[in-house]
């Protein structure tokens, strides 16, 4: 990948972390566009039945393991000692198989799914957790958010920009203690969790993916003015 990045005339990323992280190791401007939701989660809501148990918590991504689904179930087991409380996972079957033992009583597989199928899931549930031990960016996050779902991530790489001044609970990486306390104050203190969700839904509606076009659009059009006059071509660069 850097070895790309030194001969490309800039690198877009989608997050500050990662454009800190780059910028000390390729010659050529890091410009972050940021991220954005797809526009079906931002769609109406189905009204909410309100917050009581059975409670469902989702863990959501591509590679569950390094989502935190160990952390996360570790949470859940903590909590339903005293609260009907179940942890609801989707993506891979990778990291299932190799946990699947009797101590996953509390877990739900769900296979993953396509937009639609998130946004129905999300639309069920009553928390997301993402306590991953590295993140570039978090858009599952900010799916969740567009949703009007609490949210918890842990204090690393993008996950805390997108869980920044009060959008998200953010706990240390692998602090599944803390992450339950977390659960538990979402789930219970309606106070406090509808103006978490309020906040961070003022943010995420303004990440849309027209804004992080134009981003990228202005960014192609930097490095074509920055190029030597006789790579220009015409010099144009206009979307059709």
């Amino acid at each position: 990948y850097l070895h790309w990045a030194a001969s490309s005339r800039a690198v877009l990323v989608h997050s500050e972390y990662m454009r800190r992280t780059l910028a000390p190791l390729v010659p050529v401007p890091v410009k972050n566009v940021g991220l954005a939701v797809h526009p079906a989660f931002l769609g109406n809501r189905p009204t909410r039945p309100p917050y009581g148990p059975p409670y469902a918590v989702l863990i959501a991504g591509r590679d569950l393991q390094q989502k935190g689904l160990a952390v996360a179930h570790r949470a859940v087991r903590h909590l339903s000692c005293s609260m009907d409380v179940r942890l609801v996972a989707a993506g891979a079957d990778y990291p299932l198989v190799r946990l699947r033992t009797s101590a996953w009583g509390q877990l739900e597989r769900v296979s993953e799914v396509d937009v639609g199928g998130m946004v129905a899931l999300l639309d069920r549930v009553h928390a997301c957790v993402r306590p991953s031990w590295t993140e570039g960016g978090g858009i599952g996050v900010m799916e969740a958010m567009a949703r009007g779902i609490p949210t918890l991530v842990t204090d690393v790489g993008g996950l805390r920009e997108v869980g920044a001044e009060g959008r998200s609970v953010v706990v240390a990486r692998g602090d599944h203690k803390s992450l339950a306390e977390g659960l538990c104050r979402v789930l219970t203190d309606g106070s406090f969790r509808e103006t978490m969700t309020a906040a961070a839904e003022r943010w995420v509606v303004e990440r849309t993916p027209a804004q992080m076009a134009e981003k990228v659009l202005e960014s192609y059009r930097q490095a074509m003015r920055d190029l030597p006059p006789q790579e220009r071509g015409d010099g144009s660069c206009t979307p059709r």
